[in-house]
């Protein structure tokens, strides 16, 4: 008797162990993901809080902001490469680094601005794989394609998932509006009239929900009068921008 207890309690040992063994490698698994969604979170506050708050001060950051912002939200995505929102925000980081590239239009520009965008294209379709329906990631990509130069398919595509998507949406409004003018010369082929048509529709909305900002980015494009000649002539800024 006392052998056969001694079996059985061997017997019942090894079952307990067999169903606990995974139970504490799965907690061990799920307590480290969670470490390091919480170390992502952590050190991607400062890029958040920052971005946002340039925007609502509708200011560019400094070099040395802008420096630290991307190297936060790099490590963000170090510790979390799963968050779409990191992979957004540092593309749209580097769109900020842009606008600062082609303000100060020193030697070698155009070949960092480039960079920039191609990088910026791949962050924003890396956000795509997990968050198909995001209408600032397809948003993103077209103006990215329009900085360079690339008005294909993935630019047609982009641009009619963003209007699909978020055609409210005020980013979206002036990331196309900037894609618009960037693209203007190659949207008078008669295949491109869709597209075109599209991307004007969207300069309308952008024109009733934020015209302070579509008319910055506007009255900069050497296409404004062209451009401003297909809009409605009721927007109340209309007259400040088009003429």
């Amino acid at each position: 008797m006392a052998a056969a207890s001694q079996v059985a309690n061997k017997a019942g040992a090894k079952k307990y162990w067999f169903w606990l063994l995974p139970l504490l490698l799965v907690l061990a698994t799920l307590a480290v993901f969670a470490f390091r969604f919480a170390m992502a979170d952590m050190v991607s506050y400062n890029a958040r809080y920052s971005s946002e708050r340039w925007f609502k001060q509708d200011r560019l950051p400094s070099a040395e902001e802008l420096d630290q912002a991307l190297a936060e939200i790099q490590r963000a995505r170090s510790w979390n490469p799963y968050h779409a929102d990191y992979h957004d925000l540092q593309a749209y980081l580097l769109w900020l680094a842009i606008l600062r590239e082609q303000r100060q239009a020193q030697a070698g520009s155009q070949a960092r601005i480039a960079g920039m965008a191609a990088s910026a294209v791949a962050l924003h379709q890396q956000a795509i794989v997990l968050r198909p329906r995001w209408p600032y990631s397809w948003s993103g990509i077209a103006l990215m394609k329009a900085y360079q130069q690339d008005f294909g398919a993935s630019f047609a595509q982009a641009v009619q998932q963003a209007v699909r998507y978020g055609p409210w949406e005020n980013t979206v409004n002036v990331q196309l509006a900037l894609a618009t003018q960037l693209a203007w010369p190659q949207l008078q082929a008669p295949s491109q009239q869709p597209l075109k048509q599209a991307l004007l529709e969207n300069l309308n909305r952008g024109m009733r929900r934020n015209p302070k900002a579509i008319g910055r980015y506007l009255k900069q494009s050497p296409h404004r009068h062209h451009i401003c000649a297909h809009l409605s002539r009721q927007h109340k800024q209309y007259q400040h921008i088009c003429n």
